[in-house]
């Protein structure tokens, strides 16, 4: 262990470094700067909330969402909050940003897309539920699953809908684009594949009876995916299971692989 640092709650954000720095929030209302090198807090944000989104950086701003029902905007090098807005439902969405647009989803069942230097409103589109998921955009498009049981494929600049997909229970796990398809997990213990090209032509398969919350991941080929049932999976991208491991706890968190080359 090179270091530990004592947060005043529970860490449900994922952190994300950046140039040099540990960004994480904790469930005491708290967004902590921590160095990367020794473990030194550089800064904290008061919140006013848990913080179970996790933080994304664009062009030296960090962006962060709260149950409070607010998206911050701050300062990355100082804490410094450079604007905030309020929505109708608290954020577990972590935002993603492209085009100096930060997308989000909320629990007023809406996905945002908010202009990343001043805060205002480029578009919404209304779903049928909760937005849990976090938004993931691939050549002008945003992927983004909802608690009424439904991915959907929307016009990055301009909110339109452009295909949806169906699954059988909530979706709040992240989309995944790879080679050309899309690939999301559902409460109902599936994956689900769609190309992101062309409407219909869906694909699933189970992973387990378990609801998956956790986002794939996809690299060279394999798909890994954790699951309720206590098991990180591999699949082949068409769906051949390859290994299952045992792990002590269900698992939510999306998986990181690294590899050789340290990529």
């Amino acid at each position: 262990i090179k270091w530990k640092f004592k947060t005043a709650g529970r860490i449900r954000s994922s952190p994300i470094v950046y140039n040099d720095i540990v960004y994480v929030g904790c469930n005491a209302v708290q967004l902590y700067a921590i160095r990367a090198t020794d473990g030194t807090k550089m800064w904290e944000f008061a919140t006013g909330d848990y913080v179970f989104s996790s933080p994304t950086v664009y062009n030296d701003v960090l962006y962060v969402g709260c149950n409070n029902e607010k998206l911050y905007a701050i300062k990355a090098t100082d804490g410094t909050k450079i604007w905030e807005i309020k929505t109708a439902g608290s954020i577990s969405s972590s935002p993603t940003i492209a085009g100096g647009v930060v997308y989000v989803g909320s629990d007023d069942d809406t996905l945002r897309a908010i202009n990343a230097a001043n805060g205002t409103i480029v578009w919404k589109l209304k779903t049928g539920d909760d937005v849990f998921s976090s938004p993931t955009i691939s050549n002008g498009v945003v992927y983004v699953g909802s608690n009424d049981d439904t991915l959907r494929a929307i016009n990055a600049a301009d909110g339109t809908i452009v295909w949806k997909l169906k699954a059988g229970g909530d979706i709040v796990s992240s989309p995944t684009v790879y080679n050309g398809s899309v690939y999301v997990g559902c409460r109902d213990g599936k994956i689900y594949t769609r190309n992101v090209n062309v409407e219909g032509g869906d694909k699933t398969f189970v992973v387990s009876s378990f609801a998956i919350s956790s986002s794939p991941t996809v690299s060279n080929g394999t798909l890994y995916v954790g699951s309720a049932d206590s098991k990180l999976y591999a699949f082949t991208t068409d769906g051949a299971k390859k290994w299952a491991f045992s792990t002590s706890g269900a698992v939510y968190s999306s998986p990181c692989v690294l590899t050789k080359n340290g990529r």
